[in-house]
């Protein structure tokens, strides 16, 4: 199932974000989250392998973001992180931070979050909120789909018979690792079919992301609706021998395919559509941004910073440019992460660090080499510096 930017919306969509003018009402908000879907999993991200037109069309309506990177790349932990705008080292058992939902309430929004069950009953949740919604009166929703490392049992046939004869062979996966996880072993026994059976539930569930988007624009709420399509986690699906998330592994690991996310957002006439942007951004940025866009001041604690300026495609300040450097931790291990290098410190010894503009796959560990020391003591500063702020 697809759908179509009505004319009067696409001609809205299409028009300069520097030409709009601020409206006096408060963008709806929603939020869709796919558990289990790495940046490198999409079409619009450049994979040929996986059917996600759902996911491909909120791209051509938006904006991505090449280099997005989650606060925890488990969905255990990065699903919250990204809802609370919180670093997972702030996130305490007996507390119960705010989420974007709550914060939004308290400023007037009618909010919903349809986060738990099967797929189609999340989806008819957050359908029959935005039939219930008016134009004029703001809302924020939440909708969060089950990860696609663990399919459902049963799928619809349409979406397992299209991958019937695919090897996968293009998504580079191999053999079982050495550090792969007790749960996740089983799944390198007849590889292929389990990941026939990942891809047909990444396409189940892109097809309900395209009904909830289908909600949205059908009831005439498009243009007044800021909405952000993301996954608080990738998974490897065979990349570097592993399965699932940073959890797929023993240590955790915090490889790309685990940590780097899509970052799609649509806002038609504020946001250009078919856009892109280099910068490397976090999870931890979302909320602040969403905060900025509805104009609410941001809660205490946040550990990002707001992108709106570079959603709306002007220019950043030159006496605050954008860092550049994106963080994540995952048990006793702490990343940081730029536009070329990786460093990942853990606190029991194995400490890495990957030049990924020479080693994209992460397989060649320079921690002790002494030609990236420099390198190596730059970006441990850094993560100092965030545990210390935001910890």
């Amino acid at each position: 199932m697809s759908f179509k930017l009505r004319r009067r919306e696409f001609l809205g969509a299409i028009g300069a974000p520097l030409l709009a003018q601020p409206s006096a009402t408060p963008p709806n908000v929603v939020v869709i989250t796919a558990e289990g879907v790495g940046a490198w999993m999409p079409g619009c991200y450049g994979n040929k392998t996986f059917a996600t037109p759902g996911i491909d069309e909120i791209a051509r309506a938006g904006l991505r973001f090449l280099n997005n990177f989650s606060l925890s790349p488990s969905a255990a932990s990065g699903t919250p992180c990204l809802l609370t705008g919180r670093a997972p080292m702030q996130m305490k058992p007996s507390e119960d931070a705010l989420t974007i939902t709550a914060h939004l309430f308290r400023r007037d929004y009618r909010v919903e979050s349809a986060v738990s069950g099967p797929p189609q009953a999340i989806t008819a949740k957050a359908v029959d909120f935005l039939k219930q919604q008016k134009v004029g009166r703001p809302f924020a929703l939440t909708v969060t789909y089950p990860g696609i490392a663990d399919p459902l049992p049963s799928l619809p046939d349409k979406h397992r018979d299209r991958y019937a004869k695919e090897t996968f062979d293009a998504i580079g996966w191999s053999r079982a690792s050495a550090s792969l996880a007790r749960r996740d072993r089983e799944r390198f026994n007849g590889i292929v079919e389990h990941l026939r059976s990942a891809a047909a539930m990444l396409s189940y569930v892109d097809s309900q992301i395209t009904e909830v988007v289908q909600a949205l624009r059908g009831g005439g709420l498009a243009l007044e609706t800021l909405l952000i399509f993301t996954s608080a986690n990738g998974s490897h699906l065979g990349r570097n021998g592993l399965w699932s998330d940073g959890m797929g592994s023993e240590p955790p690991n915090l490889f790309d395919p685990a940590v780097h996310t899509p970052a799609i957002w649509s806002w038609p006439g504020r946001i250009p559509v078919q856009a892109v942007r280099p910068e490397v951004v976090s999870h931890a940025d979302v909320f602040p941004t969403l905060c900025e866009a509805a104009a609410a001041p941001a809660p205490p604690g946040l550990c990002g910073r707001s992108y709106l300026t570079m959603l709306r495609n002007r220019s950043l300040d030159r006496k605050n440019p954008w860092q550049g450097i994106a963080f994540a931790a995952l048990g006793d291990a702490r990343m940081a992460r730029d536009n070329r290098y990786k460093l990942i410190l853990r606190a029991a010894g194995g400490s890495e660090l990957y030049d990924l503009r020479a080693d994209a796959g992460e397989r060649t560990n320079r921690y002790d080499d002494p030609g990236y020391l420099n390198v190596r003591d730059g970006l441990t500063r850094q993560i100092e510096t965030w545990t210390k702020r935001c910890g």
